[in-house]
């Protein structure tokens, strides 16, 4: 076997060799206790193009319609398995039909296409050997040209109202230069308790403990198109800048700052700053400060008279409206209103069960705010919540029109004062994109089709829709509907062949019952699949996910995470994924209650072998295997892949930053509150405390640089070492939370493939 930079350890090992993974360029290879399977087919990096029958990948994504309705932009990103390399190429295409025009430089990628708001001019951006430019196309000459500033790709331009000037970032001319650590020995980590941001300490420059990086600062800048000629209106942004938001009249700029580099207060809550920045003077002023956040920042819409925001924020630690687990999506909200004009004066509204994904949008008169509940119920339809400015009275005026039992607020029109909603049935079947009429409160379907629809994107009028459809087969193309026909039209064709459609297999949904409440997920069977035959079954477990989605998710690309399901298709695994809805305070006897129902559907199914399963987890996946094979021994073998098993040392988690992200999750999320408040429940939750009654194998893999995650990994291996449980370490040098590197990827694979192998298929 090829030597790979990876830590091996498995449960017989009782030597230290800590100091081998410690230098990160040896490899630390022991006799196991498991000997897998021979394999003379073992793959190779060369092999994965087979698993899906093409050596690259070609979809479509970033939909832009101009506001007249008659083009449509969008990126076509084609990806080379082999090599990782990826080349994004930008096309415009008429709404009625006709030949696509590729635009933009041809040896760069492109990206963020948008409309000019009179049609006339589409910005783009090209990156081409790490340098970026903005270019306009001119619509009526079928011209490009490129600006001549360092315009960042990243906050993304805006058009003003006069479709002339663009709001814009600029790196700066000059940044001050950064003191370099040179050959001197780094200065040590000092915190006190009080110590929430990160700070130089003893005079020498620690690139972590630095609130103000120069190098991430930005100028926002006004550039006129036509001239070329740009005027700065404020500097130095706050490098902990997260989005803008500009004003209907194109007057002010409302952006949101997190205080510090992912900065926390005490109870590592992300914290922010909102400011407004006046374009005709340069003013700025601080609106609303310590609103709690997230690190994705807020959806904030201006009113239509310019002087007011409404932003969809976070909830505070003692609310007790029981997000789910472990997901930020489902963690809900809370609506503020900003008076922009009056500074500091920041009026909460509503209920705090708001959708933090769903743009809060005005009525015409600026008197009600629309938006939707949060989804912390799987099979519980969201709704339409009106919120009544001048009472603060919150009224449910509409539920997604059955099947559609969950939805995200993907754009408006003001001129017809419509959301547009894209819904989803939880059994997965079916995707559909309403427009909902503010004044009647009636969802008017646009498009109906047998996908996930991402990427909307809608003509000022709200006539014509443009938008990405994916399925389990199709990679993603561009659709187009218009309104009063019904029908929606492919636009592109990109299309899988028959042999490739073979290759990636079949996915179906399924349902159950869980104390009353169904539950969906989705079972991808695998490729030799015959109906009548059972097959080894791999669970795969993440809590707060919604498997059922992955009815619609696209896994053409081998290579695209961890590891390659693709590989176990092939190889005869079913894979399950479960609906997985948990609450606060929630630990392993709830989870084992929420899956092990779902597994009893799929075998009862005659698809999975009810005795060869085994389990998979991430991250907060991990943790849940770690709960499962200590709640029950169904499972025949584990892998828990950057995990943790522990609550009490993730709690005491620190980063080099002083951040203790750990703590903040358990406290705030998981467990709602500190184990100093409710140590029992922290015993309770930690599957460490229970390893004593695991008999499953578990093969615990993490990435070396993981900080916490890979001591958390480490921990339950010897956990379960010293318990003499069969359990194999895999470390890999050089990989965070996630395994990146093709080549650990093929031998993640491979080790996993012959790990389940082993225990799921011990008769091969």
């Amino acid at each position: 076997m090829e030597a790979i930079v990876t830590e091996i350890l498995t449960g017989t090992d009782k030597a230290s060799h800590s100091y081998l993974s410690c230098a990160l360029v040896v490899v630390a290879v022991m006799v196991s206790q498991v000997v897998f399977a021979a394999d003379a087919h073992r793959l190779e990096l060369k092999d994965f193009p087979e698993l899906v029958g093409a050596s690259e990948l070609t979809q479509a994504s970033d939909v832009a319609i101009s506001p007249d309705g008659n083009w449509v932009a969008y990126i076509v990103s084609s990806t080379t398995f082999i090599t990782r390399e990826t080349h994004q190429r930008l096309f415009v295409q008429p709404f009625d039909g006709g030949e696509a025009i590729q635009i933009g430089p041809q040896d760069a990628d492109n990206s963020s296409p948008s409309w000019s708001p009179d049609s006339r001019k589409l910005l783009s951006f090209s990156t081409s050997g790490g340098h970026s430019s903005a270019t306009i196309w001119n619509v009526a000459e079928k011209t490009s040209r490129s600006l001549d500033f360092a315009v960042r790709p990243w906050p993304s331009p805006e058009w003003l109202p006069d479709s002339i000037r663009l709001l814009v970032a600029l790196t700066p001319h000059e940044d001050p230069p950064v003191p370099s650590a040179g050959a001197r020995t780094p200065a040590p980590l000092v915190f006190t308790g009080s110590d929430t941001n990160r700070r130089l300490e003893g005079g020498h420059y620690i690139g972590v403990f630095s609130t103000k990086k120069s190098t991430d600062s930005f100028d926002f800048a006004i550039v006129d198109v036509d001239t070329g000629k740009a005027k700065t209106i404020a500097t130095n942004i706050d490098p902990n800048f997260h989005d803008y938001h500009l004003s209907p009249d194109g007057t002010k700029l409302a952006y949101s700052v997190d205080k510090g580099e992912f900065d926390y207060d005490a109870n590592e809550r992300v914290l922010h700053d909102i400011n407004v920045v006046d374009l005709q003077s340069g003013s700025t002023s601080l609106v609303a400060s310590d609103l709690l956040g997230s690190a994705f920042g807020f959806s904030a819409v201006w009113s239509h008279n310019n002087k007011m925001l409404a932003v969809i924020g976070g909830t505070m630690q003692d609310d007790t409206s029981s997000p789910p687990f472990g997901s930020s999506f489902y963690r809900p909200g809370h609506c503020y209103v900003i008076d922009t004009q009056r500074p500091g004066v920041v009026r909460p509204i509503g209920p705090r069960s708001l959708s933090r994904f769903a743009h809060p949008t005005w009525n015409d008169d600026d008197s009600s705010i629309f938006t939707i509940t949060s989804p912390d119920q799987v099979g519980v339809p969201q709704k339409i919540i009106k919120l009544n400015l001048a009472t603060g009275a919150a009224q449910i005026v509409a539920s997604l029109p059955a099947p559609y039992d969950t939805s995200i607020i993907d754009g408006q029109s003001p001129s017809r004062n419509e959301i547009y909603v894209t819904g989803y049935s939880y059994g997965g079947e079916t995707g559909q994109l309403f427009a909902f009429n503010l004044r009647s409160q009636r969802f008017i379907p646009v498009a109906q089709g047998n996908y996930a629809i991402g990427s909307l994107s809608a003509s000022g009028a709200g006539t014509h829709f443009a938008y990405v459809a994916v399925d389990s087969t199709d990679p993603g193309n561009v659709w187009i509907s218009e309104r009063g026909t019904g029908k929606a039209r492919q636009l592109t064709h990109f299309d899988l062949s028959q042999a490739q459609r073979e290759k990636i297999g079949v996915r179906k949904s399924v349902s159950w019952e869980v104390n009353g409440r169904t539950l969906y997920g989705t079972i991808w069977l695998p490729t030799n699949y015959r109906e009548g035959q059972r097959f080894p079954t791999i669970v795969e477990v993440y809590p707060g996910d919604q498997g059922s989605g992955m009815k619609h998710y696209f896994d053409g690309d081998p290579l695209s995470g961890d590891f390659s399901w693709q590989a176990f298709s092939a190889n005869g695994y079913a894979v399950f994924w479960p609906d997985f809805p948990l609450r606060i305070g929630d630990g392993p006897h709830e989870i084992a209650a929420q899956i092990l129902p779902g597994i009893d559907k799929i075998v009862a199914m005659g698809v999975a072998d009810p005795n060869a399963l085994g389990v998979f987890g991430r991250s907060h996946g991990g943790y849940s295997t770690y709960s499962l094979i200590a709640e029950t021994q169904r499972f025949k073998a584990a892998i828990a892949s950057s995990g943790y098993s522990n609550l009490f040392t993730t709690d005491g988690e620190l980063e080099d930053n002083s951040s203790a992200y750990c703590l903040g999750l358990d406290e705030n999320v998981n467990e709602g509150v500190s184990p100093w408040q409710d140590r029992d429940l922290y015993i309770k939750n930690s599957p460490y405390f229970k390893f004593d009654k695991v008999t499953t194998p578990v093969l615990i893999q993490y990435g070396e640089t993981d900080g916490a995650l890979a001591y958390s990994s480490r921990e339950a291996f010897v956990a379960l070492r010293r318990l003499g449980k069969t359990v194999t370490n895999l470390g890999y040098p050089g990989e965070g939370h996630s395994v990146q590197k093709p080549e650990n990827q093929v031998d993640f694979t491979n080790r996993a493939l012959e790990w389940f192998d082993q225990y799921l298929k011990p008769s091969q």
